[in-house]
């Protein structure tokens, strides 16, 4: 059976000509019915403009969909009209969004409005209850779900694979467990330092040297070397393709198999 959902090397690029500003660039991904994919990746790595596209709900202009694409249920989106897009949204797929600055109140202090949410409500919602939803519309409703999250702890408790995105492009896809196991790319491996285990007292987490580039600003060859423990001479030069290193699993780096940084089990993630 085909995928409910098959991203093919899809790109999507901002501003025109010499100018265009490439923010996904070649992401492929798939998503089986009744599967939950998390993508994960810091901020700027093209995870909400991929998940947007899905119902092509990046504006364009000022985008383009410069080439790829968007296969629900067997028919590609790019392809649609206004009218058959309007058909989808919301009811084949629909959104959560995250917005945080949307629920607070400028004028006042952040930490004074979380203090009167408590003094009214006493009871918070928690992230426990919010993943057990999930999982009961998730089984009630027959949905998929693409889950876009920074916290490694909801890709321990609810994901059945997880895709790594980074400056635009997926560098590692796995299933879940494999991947929290024993992440194979040097910035999933990363990611995976930062998080806190079980019992950790350690006074300060490891966090990845500078930050996520820029578009437009992308470095020559593996657009992570700058900022990877394990750089080599030759990663500036090449763009590593993505490889299927084992059987649904697929890196973005020839070196994945040196240096191991993370080795254990999954329940060290905190959550």
């Amino acid at each position: 059976m085909m995928p409910l959902l098959e991203i093919k090397n899809l790109k999507i690029e901002f501003g025109r000509g010499l100018d265009a500003l490439r923010a996904v660039d070649g992401v492929s991904l798939t998503l089986e019915a009744g599967e939950t994919l998390c993508v994960v990746g810091e901020s700027g790595s093209g995870k909400t403009v991929t998940a947007l596209s899905i119902a092509r709900l990046v504006p364009s202009p000022p985008a383009r969909y410069a080439g790829g694409e968007i296969l629900l249920q067997g028919r590609d989106v790019l392809k649609m009209s206004a009218a058959e897009l309007r058909g989808i949204r919301g009811r084949v797929v629909s959104y959560v969004f995250q917005e945080p600055g949307a629920s607070l109140n400028p004028v006042f202090r952040v930490g004074h409005q979380i203090k009167e949410s408590l003094q009214l409500h006493r009871h918070v919602t928690i992230q426990a209850d919010i993943i057990d939803l999930l999982r009961e519309l998730k089984q009630r409703l027959g949905m998929a779900i693409v889950l876009i999250t920074h916290n490694l702890g909801i890709v321990a408790d609810l994901a059945d694979r997880v895709a790594v995105m980074y400056a635009g492009q997926i560098v590692e896809t796995a299933p879940a467990r494999a991947l929290l196991k024993q992440p194979l790319h040097p910035y999933t491996q990363a990611l995976m330092l930062s998080v806190p285990g079980l019992g950790a007292r350690s006074e300060r987490l490891p966090a990845i040297p500078g930050s996520v580039p820029q578009l437009g600003a992308f470095p020559s060859g593996c657009r992570f070397h700058p900022r990877c423990a394990r750089v080599r001479p030759d990663c500036s030069l090449e763009v590593p393709d993505l490889l299927e290193v084992e059987p649904g699993r697929w890196v973005r780096c020839p070196y994945w198999g040196y240096e191991p940084r993370i080795s254990g089990s999954e329940s060290e993630v905190s959550t």
